[in-house]
């Protein structure tokens, strides 16, 4: 990787830091069931994936909103234990 390229990993990680923080203030707001784990930007920044933890099933199309206002990007949700069920 170049000095820009690593430059760029490294804003896109604070981004995604900031990211993990406003959705579980967004999970708080709204009260639901789930605990964010993780997020993480497509290199572009065209879409963000947000990793969540929840044993039962959510309505999260007012999080999905709530984050695309924000990012103005596609807004990925993945269930931690389905990607761990199938490793």
């Amino acid at each position: 990787a170049t000095d820009e390229e690593m430059r760029l990993a490294g804003e896109y990680r604070l981004r995604e830091l900031e990211a993990t923080h406003l959705a579980s203030e967004f999970v708080v707001y709204y009260r639901l069931p789930i605990r964010i784990i993780d997020t993480e930007f497509q290199f572009d920044g065209q879409k963000l994936t947000v990793f969540f933890d929840s044993s039962s099933f959510v309505d999260f199309r007012r999080l999905q909103r709530a984050l695309f206002r924000e990012y103005n990007c596609r807004i990925w949700l993945v269930n931690w234990k389905e990607i761990r069920r199938n490793l």
